[in-house]
């Protein structure tokens, strides 16, 4: 999407923009999107979600973005918010704790000796997991509703 107006505010030239565009090679860019992704705190996934809702899925859903010439655009944002790198960490681990995941024996040996913690660690899961799932229903569901129509 190359609308200067909304997006890619900065100064370049076409030879520029051209050289580092990966506007033709998808798998790049989810390979970017992966890396990015794997280096942000729960915050700023969470912050993430909830501007690529607003800004790239609510934008086509209001018409601010023309569709057919954000198909790539909208194609990345829905790819981004279905991806196992966008969930929350501690809503992960505790998935994994929960379903035998993928925890080494030292790390399962250090858990129950601090039962306190894994208590403390539960209940943040819990409490983040909720938060989400509450962000979902309001923000992410009513979107994807209104860009279906």
């Amino acid at each position: 999407y190359q609308d200067p107006s909304v997006y890619n505010k900065f100064p370049a030239t076409e030879e520029e923009r051209a050289r580092f565009s990966l506007a033709e090679d998808q798998s790049k860019r989810r390979e970017v999107y992966a890396l990015l992704l794997g280096e942000c705190n729960d915050e700023q996934k969470f912050q993430t979600t909830s501007k690529l809702c607003e800004e790239v899925l609510g934008a086509v859903a209001d018409g601010a973005i023309p569709l057919e010439s954000a198909d790539a655009v909208l194609g990345d944002a829905l790819h981004i918010l279905s991806s196992t790198e966008i969930r929350l960490s501690a809503v992960q681990r505790f998935s994994n704790a929960a379903a035998g995941g993928d925890d080494d024996e030292d790390q399962r040996q250090q858990a129950s000796a601090q039962t306190s913690n894994m208590v403390a660690q539960a209940a943040k899961s819990k409490f983040l997991s909720q938060i989400v799932k509450r962000n979902v229903m309001q923000n992410v569901v009513p979107t994807l509703a209104a860009l279906k129509s």
